[in-house]
């Protein structure tokens, strides 16, 4: 897959930490609603960053719990 220019980039969300012991993240994110966060395909950590496939995605108090690959 070609590595994207950071200029095409748009910011999705902000992890503010993790949730349990399983692997999963606390996001806030800036979509309308948590099903944005796997319609835009696999994210990026940031420019040049590796990239996370969306396994799942749940609402919990303060954004989204996110479980990536």
């Amino acid at each position: 897959m070609p590595k994207p220019r950071s200029d095409t980039l748009i910011c999705l969300g902000v992890v503010i930490g993790a949730i349990g012991v399983r692997g999963e993240v606390r996001v806030k994110t800036f979509t309308e609603n948590i099903d944005g966060l796997k319609a835009y395909g696999p994210l990026i950590a940031d420019p040049g960053g590796t990239r996370y496939k969306v396994r799942g995605v749940r609402p919990v108090k303060g954004g989204a719990g996110v479980r990536l690959e």
